[in-house]
């Protein structure tokens, strides 16, 4: 029995080392500069994952052609948009609580005192009356 095994092993690793020499054939290097410590630092990861490199680039790759696009979402930083100027994320927060205070007090404005705070404070056109109710906001 000891000899029928012997014989065997040497065709499953010489059919391995065919299917590994198949499998490198079908495939392209791919080079990338990449910086150092962040290089590192993925590589550690990896390695706890029990990940190479080459299969997490070839995960990369199998996901961009799966969702036939970038797998990873992708976002810039916030930035203020541009209809508020320059004020900072707690001013807008400070304009719009007091707002909202003053529709519970029951101060309200019309449209035409609405254009004109919003030219003196933003420097924003005015508004197409037609499109709003007639009377106070």
């Amino acid at each position: 029995m000891l000899a029928n095994a012997c014989k065997v092993a040497p065709l499953k690793l010489y059919y391995g080392i065919i299917k590994e020499a198949n499998y490198m054939a079908n495939t392209k290097a791919v080079y990338a500069r990449i910086d150092t410590k962040l290089k590192e630092n993925a590589e550690g990861i990896l390695q706890q994952l029990g990940i190479s490199p080459s299969s997490a680039i070839q995960m990369l790759y199998s996901q961009i052609v799966r969702t036939n696009g970038f797998p990873l979402d992708l976002h810039l930083s916030y930035q203020v948009p541009t209809a508020i100027g320059n004020m900072s994320q707690t001013e807008l927060n400070t304009a719009l609580q007091e707002g909202y205070e003053s529709t519970l007090t029951g101060k309200s404005y019309s449209v035409e005192e609405v254009q004109q705070l919003m030219k003196e404070e933003f420097q924003v056109g005015t508004m197409d009356k037609s499109k709003y109710s007639q009377g106070s906001c």
